[in-house]
């Protein structure tokens, strides 16, 4: 076939290739194709900055290494007050890191300044043995969690763990709630009376729910659950499947 016959046919077969329905056709397939790779791009995008890791938050003495053990290696090891975090893997729908940080308010900040931008989500552990006398405290810290700004844009799910349920004088899930939810109405009108008001270390918050109402955890952006579970110094005496189930979730 000659360059002139091969041209002759181009020329033939233009008209038809240019025809309204063709033309249609070719413009929808790519519409639909920009769509797919853009669902694509986002749904990687949202995957990535969702972030893999779970801290462990709460005061001193909560039970928080315990629980850790048991979650990430299902064993247990005496442990001692922490000065540095500890971390571990725990296999639920996909791989999170788990994060215990040390409850010492001197080492807290600084420990979870360095997770920052994984966070996934929060679970608190409280000792609901001694949360009659250390309430301030733990509401405190919640607060802080729960008005620090890195922390509050990437959080996605809060967990309230009132440990120590096995004790006798342990309060129940419900009052341990309502505890919190007073305490941090009370701490959001203290603090909204500085246009900008700073925590212990100096650091800024914000209202924490809804400005101007009494505060309750179904205001937050973020799911909330709260469970009760304990995990003592011994090594068959343990209950954290509800904290388990939990992460599985996540």
């Amino acid at each position: 076939m000659s360059i002139q016959d091969t041209f002759r046919g181009i020329q033939e077969a233009l008209p038809q290739l240019l025809s309204d329905d063709y033309l249609v056709t070719s413009v929808c397939t790519a519409v639909i194709v920009g769509l797919v790779v853009f669902v694509v791009l986002i749904f990687a995008i949202f995957r990535k900055s969702a972030g893999d890791v779970v801290i462990l938050a709460g005061l001193s003495d909560a039970g928080k290494t315990l629980m850790f053990l048991r979650l990430t290696e299902q064993s247990y090891y005496p442990t001692q007050t922490s000065i540095k975090e500890n971390t571990g893997k725990f296999q639920g729908k996909t791989t999170l890191t788990l994060v215990d940080i040390p409850g010492h308010d001197k080492l807290r900040y600084r420990c979870l300044d360095r997770w920052n931008n994984r966070i996934r989500a929060v679970a608190f552990v409280v000792d609901s043995s001694t949360v009659n006398k250390d309430f301030s405290d733990v509401a405190e810290y919640l607060y802080w969690l729960l008005s620090e700004p890195h922390i509050r844009k990437s959080l996605a799910n809060l967990l309230v763990v009132c440990n120590k349920q096995d004790k006798v004088n342990a309060k129940s899930t419900t009052a341990i709630q309502s505890l919190l939810e007073n305490e941090i109405s009370t701490l959001n009108l203290t603090k909204s009376s500085s246009l900008r008001s700073t925590s212990s270390d100096g650091r800024p918050t914000a209202t924490v729910g809804v400005p101007g109402k009494t505060f309750s955890f179904s205001q937050l952006a973020c799911r909330f659950d709260i469970v009760g579970c304990f995990c003592t110094d011994s090594e068959k005496s343990a209950s954290v499947s509800a904290v388990s189930d939990w992460l599985e979730q996540l």
